[in-house]
């Protein structure tokens, strides 16, 4: 089967050719039908690959700490050789995907061959043919949400993940800091909950959509407005929480969600950004800071993730597994004809070009062709056939939109309209 692999030592990557994966007692394989690219994520882990071992280093100083502890306990030559194997050895991209199950193991009976489903992991649902996914990483699909939407259901768990930990309340106020994926649908997750947003982005496209989706303004961190939204909607008091989305090494998000923030209230970050919390404004005001892990409870738990061992729901109420099934649920539940009370937002889909399997080349040139205006991209597989049939980017080479597909803002991205170029996927 082909499998979309990453090499870490220039960066390159390429469709190649693996086995299938073995399918252990508790798992499920599936036929991918559609992979999910987060472009903001793998578009760093290609520029990191394509940096040199110094700049690896300074990006990575957790990787050099192990390094470290490695040339301690062994050694010189025998460190050396672990790099270079490392460095050598193809890692698999992608950790969310929806297909069909095409076997069980021996301890599975909530599946069946031939079920819809999604499943989620790093390293498990990868951009591959073939997948074999713990139990718990896997939710059937409902009847009404095409393969292609449900295979976003890792993002749109993390994302209600961050509203959980935000523990809002109904009419409570929120302000989102960074309106890429993440941040989008976390706008759309605070309207389903009954609550006043506003949103906070250097791109004025992405506040403009973010508008679109629910909020009731969004606006630029620079200068004063992003404040002045967040009393607005909060009667003067300060938003109840901020929910921190962004990915960079500047503190001032961490600095904007401490002046957005009323007196007591909560932050909530679930972006890998800078934080450095300054004791004075965060104990002037006594808010409570939180993190928000990945999709959901169990994500760091080994009986959870890869023994099947579930919590109980009268104890832990909002698993990964139980998020992923909310999210499916709610995208069946809000309808394109504007049953959620929001208007319909067009979201912008473009095919970039099949991507040819036999010369198995993925450029770097390609992810960052979106240039981070536009957020939706899938890896299609055609069933049966065991190559790379295409691949789906959301601008050609010049920034241009192509096509455009209506999708409603509901907190996981609507079914979207016919996308079959060339072939039509298993449903």
């Amino acid at each position: 089967m082909k499998q979309i692999r990453q090499f870490l030592k220039h960066g390159r990557l390429e469709a190649g050719d693996v086995p299938l994966p073995a399918v252990l007692a508790g798992d499920v394989l599936v036929r991918t039908h559609f992979s999910f690219v987060s472009v903001g994520t793998e578009r760093m882990k290609v520029t990191q690959a394509r940096m040199n071992l110094a700049e690896k280093a300074r990006e990575r100083p957790d990787q050099v700490r192990q390094v470290l502890r490695t040339l301690a306990e062994q050694g010189l030559m025998p460190t050396l050789r672990k790099i270079e194997e490392r460095l050598k050895a193809p890692t698999p991209l992608g950790y969310s995907c929806a297909g069909t199950v095409e076997a069980v193991g021996t301890d599975i009976d909530e599946f069946r061959v031939g079920d819809r489903v999604a499943a989620i992991g790093e390293g498990l649902a990868t951009h591959a043919e073939f997948n074999a996914v713990p139990r718990n990483l896997v939710v059937r699909v409902p009847d009404a949400v095409g393969l292609d939407t449900a295979s976003s259901s890792a993002i749109g768990a993390i994302a209600l993940q961050s509203v959980r930990q935000a523990a809002l309340e109904l009419g409570e106020s929120v302000a989102v800091i960074g309106l890429g994926l993440l941040g989008q649908f976390a706008v759309q997750l605070v309207r389903a909950n009954g609550c006043r947003v506003v949103g906070v982005d250097l791109d004025p496209a992405k506040c403009a959509l973010a508008v679109r989706h629910g909020a009731e303004a969004a606006s630029s961190p620079q200068g004063d407005q992003a404040l002045t939204n967040a009393l607005r909607v909060s009667a003067g008091l300060g938003v109840d929480a901020v929910l921190v989305t962004t990915s960079t090494s500047s503190n001032q998000p961490i600095e904007l969600a401490a002046r957005l923030v009323r007196d007591r209230g909560r932050v909530v970050c679930l972006g890998n950004t800078q934080i450095e919390l300054d004791w004075r404004t965060w104990f002037g005001k006594e808010i409570d800071f939180r993190f928000s892990r990945a999709m959901g409870a169990g994500m760091y738990d080994p009986d959870y993730l890869t023994r099947g061992k579930d919590f109980p729901a009268g104890y832990v109420r909002w698993t990964a597994n139980r998020n992923m099934q909310a999210v499916l649920s709610g995208t069946q539940c809000f309808k394109s004809d504007g049953g959620s009370g929001c208007q319909k937002t067009p979201l912008v889909l473009t095919l970039a070009r099949p991507l040819d399997a036999n010369q198995a080349t993925w450029s770097h040139a390609n992810l960052s062709a979106t240039d981070g205006k536009y957020f939706i991209l899938f890896l299609g597989f055609k069933a049966l056939v065991e190559r790379v049939e295409d691949m789906w980017f959301l601008a050609d080479e010049a920034g241009r939109p192509k096509n455009t597909f209506d999708i409603a803002p509901n907190f996981a991205l609507r079914a979207l309209k016919e996308l079959h170029i060339g072939f039509t996927p298993k449903r």
